[in-house]
């Protein structure tokens, strides 16, 4: 754990452009996803990425809000960065909390789209 602190300080402490990654959806799927404040809040479930190969969304399986067993949450691509290989979003631990769930099975549509 404290491996992973420093690894994100580290991360967090140098210019975005020096570390920013091109997002590589296989993988990114089954990685870990970290709050602004340096919390892991869920696991990486699917990845859609836009024409340019950029992030568009992410779904991540985050913790339920009582605690019990997992819930399934969309974030916009904007809010997420990658940082050598470790994916940060641009929200503290409690604004993902308080993150809708997304009910129900993917569509065609989704799949398609890389859900």
């Amino acid at each position: 754990m404290k491996v992973t602190w420093l690894l994100l300080a580290v991360a967090m402490a140098l210019p975005v452009e020096a570390v920013a990654e091109q997002p590589d959806r296989s993988r990114l799927i089954g990685s870990p996803m970290y709050s602004s404040d340096g919390a892991e809040v869920g696991t990486i479930s699917d990845v859609r990425l836009d024409e340019g190969g950029g992030l568009s969304a992410v779904r991540i399986d985050a913790a339920a809000r009582l605690g019990f067993g997992t819930r399934r949450v969309e974030i916009s691509g904007r809010a997420v960065t990658i940082i050598r290989g470790a994916a940060v979003l641009a929200l503290a631990k409690e604004a993902v909390e308080m993150l809708p769930s997304i009910d129900g099975p993917a569509t065609n549509a989704d799949q398609q789209q890389g859900f």
